[in-house]
């Protein structure tokens, strides 16, 4: 009885994954073929304000017209040119230090591609397509290992900013991934697998030093004595890195970028008031509806964490 349980719920992972697999290639081939009419560059929403990497020149390149563009073109002018040895690669970005330091989604996609720059663009994809398939096998996995029930992971494809991310190229699908792989290997006592997860997070995205923090509490909250010292040296890498940028562009300022941290609370006051005074438009009813569901979710989480407690 037992075997037979264990035998579903392993086959439930694998079954999970595969048509996360499916619905993940679907989906990338109808943006692809339909939405971008082919051009790979149509994923990183790239506008016409700032100016184009000067590895795109010459190129075609599909772009939106009196728009500033979206992060994956911050993303894509990264990776084209990692350690920004042309000058001009410097003047395609609304904020050097607010983008450099989220290295981690666009030089993966410049080491896999082995610095082929024909290449970056679709490798960048394909990291994106691979984090969601990912998601769903890891959540399954920490699912199966505390016997909940493993469908649940599939749940991750209902989410719209997974989509919405996949079609912009954004990191958050990476740190998301990673921050997935950290919560199962804290959860199978994977001190150094936990660490390792968390400071690549960090890398992705400098705002997971705060769940950097997070675990870190909950591992002195749990008297986890070699997870804490693990942790300890998780936040080297990404802090370092983060000085790094701060003084190689001290002289460059955030070009209108707000920082990352502000008063509690006031950005979603702000985000309430810039919905409610868009009006009825439909891409601000979108917004409404995904930014609700963020909030309902939260919510959900710190109820269900009361309730078991």
């Amino acid at each position: 009885m037992i075997f037979r349980r264990f035998w579903s719920n392993q086959h439930q992972v694998a079954k999970n994954t595969f048509i996360a697999s499916v619905l993940v290639i679907v989906a990338t081939l109808l943006l692809y073929f339909y939405k971008f009419d082919s051009d790979i560059t149509g994923f990183f929403r790239i506008g016409s304000v700032l100016p184009l990497s000067p590895y795109l020149k010459g190129q075609h390149v599909l772009v939106h017209q009196g728009e500033i563009g979206y992060d994956g073109q911050q993303f894509l002018s990264i990776a084209l040119d990692p350690w920004l040895q042309n000058q001009d690669s410097l003047e395609t970005f609304d904020s050097p230090k607010y983008r450099y330091r989220r290295i981690l989604y666009p030089l993966l996609g410049y080491l896999l591609s082995l610095g082929n720059r024909n290449l970056i663009p679709y490798v960048l994809v394909v990291i994106n397509c691979l984090c969601i398939i990912l998601l769903v096998f890891f959540i399954g996995l920490d699912m199966h290992k505390h016997q909940q029930p493993v469908w649940q992971s599939l749940l991750v494809l209902v989410v719209p900013g997974v989509w919405i991310i996949l079609s912009f190229s954004t990191a958050d699908l990476l740190s998301s991934l990673l921050l997935a792989i950290a919560i199962y290997c804290y959860r199978s006592h994977k001190n150094i697998y936990t660490s390792i997860s968390l400071s690549l997070a960090c890398l992705t995205r400098e705002p997971m030093l705060l769940v950097w923090l997070g675990f870190l509490l909950t591992s002195i909250y749990e008297c986890k004595r070699q997870q804490m010292l693990h942790l300890f040296w998780a936040w080297i890498p990404p802090v370092a890195w983060n000085i790094y940028v701060l003084f190689r562009f001290s002289d460059r300022g955030t070009s209108g970028i707000r920082e990352n941290f502000g008063w509690p609370l006031a950005g979603i006051a702000d985000k309430i008031s810039q919905l409610v005074t868009n009006g009825l438009q439909a891409k601000n009813l979108f917004e409404a509806y995904s930014f609700a569901l963020l909030i309902l979710m939260f919510v959900g989480i710190i109820l269900r964490g009361c309730l078991k407690s």
